[in-house]
């Protein structure tokens, strides 16, 4: 027999696990890629941010943070619902709270 590599076998592969970022750094790396000038590369970003809150990101996730997707964060608001929501029983809910 030869010595062969069995090729449906997957390979282990390494995954990081996915965290959350929170919009306060979110809004914070914005901050940051609007007021230094000249404008930072993507790879500034990712090494600020790194510096700023010990974590490490992809440019791409720099790239969707800095997209106007986030723009919403521009507001100050980073943290708070944007939508209010509108109570079906006033009454109750200012008994419970």
């Amino acid at each position: 027999m030869q010595n062969s590599i069995n090729l449906s076998a997957k390979m282990l592969t390494t995954r990081r696990a996915r965290k959350g970022i929170p919009d306060a750094q979110k809004q914070a790396l914005r901050i940051y890629a609007s007021e230094t000038h000249p404008k930072p590369s993507q790879k500034a970003c990712v090494e600020w941010f790194r510096s700023q809150f010990g974590r490490l990101i992809d440019r791409a996730t720099v790239l969707k943070i800095l997209s106007s997707k986030y723009q919403h964060l521009d507001t100050g608001l980073a943290g708070l619902n944007m939508c209010a929501s509108v109570s079906h029983w006033p009454m109750l809910d200012k008994k419970l709270f």
